[in-house]
């Protein structure tokens, strides 16, 4: 019995339907970034206005999440770390050198900064 299935795919085809399908993935991409409105909770890229290295210095252990933002506005995203017993509030910011940071204060449970992290994000984080 013959099979009713094409037995051999040309290189054309295979490369419109990549094609095609880049394409689609791109479309979809963009709509949920525009749609975000600056969310990076959805994958936008988002900056945080005036921030800065002496600002992000600022923040020391034992501030309260109020003097925080007070400090340094609200986060862009809160990540919950169970193991930790804390939250990581991000920010991200241009760093003095031009290179885009990634900034975490940590907030334990008990109500306090225990903790900041920053590292320059990867050129395909933007």
């Amino acid at each position: 019995m013959k099979p009713t299935y094409p037995m051999h795919i040309s290189g054309a085809r295979i490369k419109r339907q990549t094609a095609t399908r880049i394409a689609w993935l791109v479309t979809v991409f963009l709509i949920v970034g525009c749609a975000s409105g600056g969310n990076s909770d959805v994958g936008s890229y988002f900056m945080t206005p005036g921030l800065n290295d002496t600002r992000a210095q600022a923040i020391v252990v034992g501030m309260t999440p109020a003097q925080v933002e007070a400090a340094i506005g609200k986060p862009h995203q809160r990540v919950r770390f169970g193991n930790l017993n804390a939250t990581a509030w991000d920010y991200r910011y241009t760093d003095t050198w031009g290179y885009i940071t990634e900034f975490a204060v940590m907030i334990g449970d008990n109500g306090r900064v225990v903790g900041t992290v920053s590292a320059r994000a990867l050129a395909d984080d933007r």
